[in-house]
């Protein structure tokens, strides 16, 4: 059996990235498979505290960017890739497979984000379902995982994935629409969460991997969205499990109502401005509007419960100019 690559992106985030690593050591061990973290260029010795944390236990090696050659030669456990700049999460995923693209010891790819922790049977409900679904005549293209809250494990947060809803967004796959009893919810017209996403690696180049402009946020829309238009469906494995510490990637309380300016900058901005790129990439011209009613609502959001009003309302119509003009990648605030 061929392995597989489960791949994290880190940036200064190394107690999280360093939990979950943890927890993929004790996966099940029938399915072989190697970590790939891809580091956004850390600027807190993350990539040296990873390594120092597990290479008494695992064989850890150090690669930069252009040592594609030199990964395939030696022997590791986990490769940490440092990918030379914070160019987004699409980015460093894509970094780390552009490493795998000429291995022929790797089939499959886990995405996995690194401010989660998995179930020891996750990979191996994952796999034996995109085995068993992705077929000539199933053709599921890529399967995500059931995603539980971190803090309360009792609690899922998320059934794998998002469907589309008619001039809105995406609307949340209901644990009230998946049939149990099977192994795989098949869907189409929506997205995997990137939280945890299992696809081929073959498929993962056919479709270009992500697209890097987004930065960050609904790049795994756009990413599913090239799975279906290649003639695939979206799957979900009803019994790989995943925790997840919602709002770790934007330094989130759990009990924050709302966000910082830092926290603004980064979420406030990319959304909207992400959400309505997509929107002029792929919909029609009936959900247009839909980019000024969001703006509409967190303006209304900005004006009755935040201060810094004008600056954070400059961020909201930057947003909206940016993503119709597609003005994308990292915005130097």
């Amino acid at each position: 059996m061929k392995y597989i690559g489960i791949i994290l992106v880190n940036w200064n985030n190394y107690i999280d990235t360093i939990e979950c690593v943890n927890s993929l050591l004790e996966l099940s061990p029938e399915i072989p498979f190697k970590i790939i973290i891809s580091d956004n260029n850390s600027t807190n010795d993350s990539v040296y505290r990873i390594k120092e944390c597990f290479e008494k236990a695992v064989r850890v090696f150090i690669f930069n960017k252009n040592d594609k050659s030199d990964i395939k030669a030696i022997n590791y456990d986990i490769a940490i890739i440092n990918t030379g700049r914070n160019g987004g999460f699409g980015y460093a995923n894509n970094v780390a497979v552009n490493f795998l693209e000429h291995d022929d010891a790797f089939a499959y790819i886990w995405l996995l984000n690194n401010d989660t922790v998995v179930d020891k049977n996750s990979l191996s409900y994952l796999f034996n379902t995109y085995q068993k679904h992705n077929t000539r005549n199933n053709k599921v293209g890529a399967i995500g995982s059931m995603i539980y809250s971190y803090f309360d494990k009792s609690k899922l947060m998320l059934a794998g994935g998002f469907k589309a809803k008619f001039l809105s967004f995406f609307s949340p796959i209901s644990v009230l629409d998946i049939d149990t009893s099977t192994d795989c919810f098949t869907f189409s017209d929506g997205y995997i969460s990137g939280a945890s996403l299992f696809i081929s690696k073959h498929l993962y180049l056919d479709i270009n991997g992500f697209d890097e402009s987004y930065f960050m946020y609904v790049e795994d829309v756009d990413f599913s969205k090239k799975i279906e238009l290649k003639g695939y469906q979206l799957g979900l494995s009803v019994k790989s499990v995943v925790y997840h510490k919602e709002g770790a990637s934007t330094e989130k309380a759990i009990d924050q109502k709302r966000p910082t300016m830092k926290q603004w900058k980064m979420w406030g901005y990319y959304e909207l401005r992400n959400r309505t790129y997509y929107i002029m990439r792929y919909k029609n011209v009936f959900y247009y509007i839909l980019p000024f009613y969001w703006m509409m609502r967190r303006g209304m959001g900005v004006l009755l419960f935040d201060k810094e009003k004008i600056q954070r309302s400059k961020f909201l119509f930057k947003a909206l100019y940016d993503g119709f003009t597609k003005k994308m990648g990292l915005l130097k605030f």
